[in-house]
């Protein structure tokens, strides 16, 4: 005995019902955000935590993806490894990073300007760098700016 007709559609309507699922989720407030404190950033996408030291990077910059290599259709932050942090890596990632010229990237801008977050993120890493306070990020607090808090 083989499926009937009928059996195909309820696999459909479950897959499609886990989608849903898993897209309004991630709608929720606490499933995507990023955080930047004295030690480095964490950010969460999916309810999955990545963290990472201000000593571990070297620098931010934003890359444009772009649609047959012309027209802009994205800006996103990322950012490059201290070559000390780059030796516990992988030979793998070291090979992609050559390919794509940086290490990592954040999922989201979180309401603010891929440049501006940017720029925040290495005057952060700056400051942090020059053992200096960390910078008081209460400005950026804005509805506009929601996703990116300061933990004390």
């Amino acid at each position: 005995m083989g499926l009937s007709a009928g059996g195909g559609g309820l696999l459909w309507a479950l897959l499609a019902g886990i989608g849903a699922f898993i897209f309004f989720t991630s709608l929720l407030p606490s499933a995507a955000w990023l955080k930047l404190d004295a030690q480095g950033f964490t950010y969460r996408i999916a309810f999955r935590e990545h963290r990472y030291n201000w000593a571990d990077i070297r620098s931010f910059g934003v890359l444009t993806r772009r649609y047959l290599g012309i027209i802009p259709v994205s800006r996103i932050v990322c950012f490059t490894f201290t070559e000390e942090h780059k030796k516990t890596k992988s030979l793998l990632l070291r090979m992609a990073t050559v390919i794509a010229r940086f290490d990592g990237q954040l999922p989201d801008n979180y309401g603010m300007k891929a440049r501006d977050l940017a720029a925040l993120l290495e005057n952060c890493r700056l400051q942090a760098e020059s053992h200096a306070v960390a910078p008081d990020l209460a400005r950026f607090r804005s509805a506009s700016f929601s996703g990116v808090n300061r933990v004390s």
